[in-house]
């Protein structure tokens, strides 16, 4: 039986729901994990690795799983799984930094991935006193705001107290597991959409209706 706080307002039951799956296809969710992980691979995302220093030594880890949260304060959160080796030595941050990679450092994301693609010298730079990844196309150095249970995931709230980014390259994008690169020549071509744009289509279909 659920009970109400002094308010009158029932306590929301956050486990319910978790508590009470039993799909029997890998996870607790009712669906097959291959194909809930195959299904995500089709949005398409940045790559990210986040990266602290840990006695001097710099740690880093691929990370996809990275959102913007908030404009004021400007907040970030990424998500890092429970079992990855980065996960206990940010439990105990209390900043760190995130590099959003350029279109060329595939080899970078491997690399901090785990997948043992050899990198010759590793070049990190500094960013608000936190490490990051050298010639990536953004840097955030960040405050550890806040950690929450996410299932096998921890999702850590960044506060972004400096950043820096460039405008000569394009990001490196991960889709259905492939590393993709921005089509420029597309992107010039397709123009975004204006507010103009917009309040001109809704007239042509106003008249058009009229017409009828």
């Amino acid at each position: 039986m659920s009970t109400a706080d002094d308010r009158g307002h029932v306590p929301h039951q956050r486990k319910t729901v978790l508590e009470n799956s039993n799909g029997g296809n890998g996870n607790s969710g009712g669906v097959a994990s291959t194909e809930f992980k195959k299904a995500l691979g089709k949005f398409a995302s940045g790559v990210t690795v986040v990266t602290i220093k840990v006695g001097g030594i710099t740690r880093g880890m691929t990370v996809s799983a990275f959102f913007s949260l908030s404009m004021d304060p400007p907040l970030v959160a990424v998500a890092v799984h429970k079992q990855s080796k980065l996960h206990s030595h940010l439990q105990e941050a209390t900043d760190f930094g995130i590099s959003i990679l350029a279109s060329h450092q595939a080899n970078l994301s491997d690399h901090f991935a785990g997948r043992r693609r050899e990198v010759a010298d590793i070049q990190f730079a500094e960013v608000g006193c936190v490490p990051v990844i050298e010639d990536a196309l953004v840097h955030l150095c960040c405050a550890v705001a806040a950690r929450y249970d996410g299932g096998d995931h921890t999702i850590y709230i960044g506060l972004v107290r400096d950043l820096k980014h460039r405008e000569d390259c394009e990001a490196l994008v991960y889709f259905s597991g492939n590393y993709r690169t921005f089509d420029s020549t597309a992107m010039n071509n397709r123009r975004r959409p204006t507010d103009c744009d917009t309040r001109t289509e809704t007239a042509r279909v106003r008249k058009s209706g009229q017409a009828q």
